[in-house]
């Protein structure tokens, strides 16, 4: 990560609602831990897409519809400018990402950190 101070007056344009994507990853384990089936096991993703939301917002309907033992994702949609459920979208995520249906052993030393952060927010419902 990189900080860099700025000047404020080179804001053009602010906006108070952006599109977010959010995925709620169910069920699965521990990814490291082999099962059974294939070596690891799968997760059930629900998909949303919160429109016009500022990322508090985010935060609060997390806090009113994350299942318990949960996990998730939570990113910006950059393109199109105004996106449907039906749309092809382009996300920066900003927490978590689309990792845990994906094979650990090919993950990278960022994307592990990134899925061992997402795994201990599981059990861990309450949102700020």
């Amino acid at each position: 990560m990189r900080v860099t101070g700025i000047d404020e007056r080179k804001l053009r344009r602010e906006r108070t609602g952006v599109n977010f994507v959010v995925f709620i990853y169910k069920g699965g384990e521990d990814p490291n831990k082999p099962s059974s089936v294939d070596g690891h096991r799968s997760w059930s993703v629900d998909s949303y897409l919160l429109t016009d939301a500022d990322f508090t917002e985010v935060l609060a309907w997390l806090g009113e519809n994350l299942p318990r033992k949960a996990c998730y994702s939570v990113g910006v949609v950059f393109d199109p400018p105004r996106p449907t459920a039906d749309s092809e979208v382009d996300v920066e995520w900003v927490l978590g990402a689309d990792l845990l249906n994906s094979d650990p052993h090919y993950w990278t030393s960022v994307e592990r950190r990134i899925a061992e952060r997402m795994l201990s927010r599981r059990h861990r419902v309450a949102l700020p």
